[in-house]
């Protein structure tokens, strides 16, 4: 890096889109190099001898409030700096509303919240919006600024809203260097106002500079805070270990249609409890394979609880512990692979052995389940779709419990007046039920897996028997899947947007009903939005969607010119930053996410050749039974149709089970 080359400080007020503004940063400000912070991580004081060596500051956005000092940090002060240390700033969202109320504008609630939705934003076409066009934008916001009539800020933008009337939506000083818009110019949906009005901003910073500025930059000045973006985590902070030489897989490919994946379920001990048994399965379009795992008495098994400092490894009766050390469970684990990798095989088989298992949604606290399950596959049998076997069903008396109407409905006004509050964006709401089995006869378990697969048929499902965990999980999303290197692709699928299916519901019916749903469109937006934030600093990110449930895929590859993860590695590492799922969170994560353990994590495989497949674990069951489903809560959710929502997920769930009648209040 030259001298000369732009230092951008971004500070990060704990938002879940913070790496996509540093994208857009990035893409407008040619050569530039950019640090983040958090906004409580150092005191003015700390952060005043650092400026010297940055040449602006963006203020990105996040939740909460920038009246409340636990909300805004040291962003309060950056407005406020003496003119030794003065920079250009650009603000967003809170960072808006922070610069307004700092310089004389109130602080209000919009009647009608604006999160995920798109407005047309009408402006002055001066300052940073001198040559920009149209301008429709993605609003993510509860709280606005109203300014005086005469005063030290300026408007330069706005939108017309029908219900909140005229909203400001880009501000100036008019002494200082400090801009700001309200709506998210880094948006996937931004349209005239993002990387123009970025542009803008830094030409408008420059021209500042010379005056008031005018030696270079020098990052030497001080030493670097905050984080380097794109940040990669090294894999070569510690010493790998040896590879083997002679890893080979061995795969030969029948046509047996008389062999179903029943009877091979069968024959690798699915009906066998006291044992341990690992089925993926493809019960729908658009998934392709199912892959049964042979679990051997000496297969290796891998247990955590987030918060030990060790893991344990078991292989049948025989236990042990291993301590992380300086290490931490993600780091064992690709060193564990990365010394069984296999490089080439040149079969397209998607799974050549490897770990298979779950991961949890959560972190943190003692639980009954492993936050990390896993077995190491080194034989399995993988088998093509479709599959016309049947299994034998038995009856069975079950007792339940489930979440009220009422209680449930209480929990959705709650969650949207956080959302009114400007606390999140979007809530993920999830009911649990429970389901109590007779153990005298006890039910083979495959009769509920069958049953949920003719009840519930999903592209990625799955029955993990690792005890002391048996999960089953019917789930139409997939989370995220990596290709073996070379040049692996990373590609995520959120899905927003439930219709159930029925008479007249065509696919052109469900199309209207989710696309000209505006708060279908929103919720998918959000976690569109999300999901790019996890994949930047990994990959070159490209986006696109279709309406058919409102799946949206994201992919990614190693940016051209951008420190670069073992290609190997690429998919764990994103994995690992990922999660939890943003479907399952909202946005953002940090201000949204609740306990769920098992359920809301993933489930799938992670291959020795590099490649892997993990999906959301929906509607799962485990042990006892127990049963989530739910659904993201946004500013415009009808609590009535929220709770029909959660109903329709959770009962072909209960349908396995032999629960047929519909949920009462």
């Amino acid at each position: 890096m030259t001298p000369d080359a732009p230092r951008i400080l971004l500070v990060d007020s704990y938002d879940s889109f913070t790496h996509n503004l540093a994208a857009l940063c990035r893409q407008s400000i040619p050569n530039c190099q950019i640090r983040i912070i958090r906004n409580d991580e150092l005191a003015i004081e700390e952060l005043r001898p650092h400026l010297k060596s940055f040449s602006a500051i963006v203020v990105g956005p996040g939740p909460g409030s920038p009246d409340n000092p636990t909300d805004i940090g040291v962003v309060k002060d950056i407005w406020h700096l003496e003119d030794g240390h003065l920079l250009p700033i650009f603000g967003v969202c809170l960072g808006l509303q922070s610069l307004g109320i700092e310089f004389g504008a109130n602080l209000r609630r919009l009647g009608t919240v604006k999160h995920g939705l798109i407005s047309r934003i009408h402006h002055t076409g001066s300052d940073i919006f001198e040559g920009v066009g149209e301008a429709n934008a993605v609003r993510y916001h509860s709280l606005h600024v109203t300014i005086p009539a005469s005063g030290q800020i300026e408007e330069l933008a706005w939108a017309e809203d029908e219900e909140n009337g005229r909203v400001v939506m880009g501000l100036k000083h008019t002494s200082k260097p400090f801009w700001a818009v309200q709506y998210h110019p880094e948006s996937v949906r931004t349209e005239g106002g993002g990387c123009e009005v970025l542009r803008n901003f830094w030409t408008l910073a420059s021209k500042w500079a010379q005056v008031h500025r005018p030696s270079s930059t020098d990052p030497q000045t001080s030493p670097d805070i905050g984080v380097a973006w794109p940040h990669v985590p090294s894999p070569h902070d510690l010493p790998l270990p040896s590879r083997t030489l002679n890893n080979t897989v061995l795969s030969t490919k029948v046509h047996l249609p008389q062999l179903t994946s029943t009877k091979i379920s069968e024959y690798f001990g699915a009906s066998k409890e006291s044992s341990n048994f690992v089925l993926l399965d493809s019960a729908a379009s658009p998934g392709r394979y199912s892959i049964v795992g042979h679990v051997l008495p000496n297969t290796l098994q891998v247990t955590y609880y987030a918060g030990d400092d060790y893991l344990t490894l078991s292989r049948g009766e025989e236990k042990t512990t291993e301590t992380l050390g300086s290490i931490d469970i993600w780091k064992w684990l690709s060193n564990y692979m990365q010394a069984r990798h296999i490089h080439h095989h040149g079969s397209s088989i998607p799974f050549w052995g490897g770990f298979i298992g779950y991961l949890s949604y959560e972190i943190g606290k003692k639980k009954q389940h492993p936050d990390v399950n896993l077995v190491f596959i080194e034989r399995s049998v993988v088998s093509l779709i479709p599959r016309d076997e049947e299994w034998l069903v038995k009856s069975k008396t079950v007792l339940t419990r489930r979440s009220s109407k009422q209680r449930y409905i209480s929990r959705i006004r709650q969650a949207k007046e956080h959302l009114y509050a400007g606390d999140s964006y979007e809530l993920c709401l999830t009911a649990r039920t429970r389901i109590s089995i007779p153990s005298n006869p006890s039910p083979l378990p495959p009769n509920i897996v069958e049953n949920l697969r003719k009840t519930n048929p999903a592209p990625h499902s799955a029955y993990l028997r690792l005890h002391p965990t048996t999960l089953m999980s019917s789930s139409p999303e997939r989370f995220l899947s990596f290709s073996r290197p070379p040049n692996p692709m990373c590609q995520l699928r959120p899905i927003k947007g439930t219709v159930r299916k029925g008479p007249g519901i065509t696919r052109a019916v469900a199309e209207q009903l989710l696309a000209g749903s505006p708060k279908e469109v929103a919720e998918n937006l959000m976690i569109v939005d999300l999901i790019r934030h996890d994949l930047h600093g990994f990959c070159g990110v490209e986006e696109y969607e279709t309406v058919w449930q409102l799946v949206s895929v994201i992919e990614g590859k190693h940016e051209k010119g951008s420190a670069k993860h073992d290609d190997y590695d690429l998919g764990w590492n994103v994995l690992k930053s990922s999660l939890p799922p943003g479907s399952m969170t909202g946005a953002p994560k940090k201000r949204s996410t609740a306990e769920r353990e098992v359920y809301s994590g993933v489930f799938g495989y992670w291959d020795v050749g590099g490649g892997g497949d993990w999906s959301v674990t929906i509607r799962p069951d485990t042990e006892e039974w127990a049963i989530g489903a739910g659904g993201a809560i946004t500013a415009l959710s009808d609590p009535e149709a929220e709770w029909d929502e959660m109903v329709l997920k959770l009962q072909s769930v209960l349908k396995s089970f032999g629960i047929a009648q519909p949920m009462s209040a």
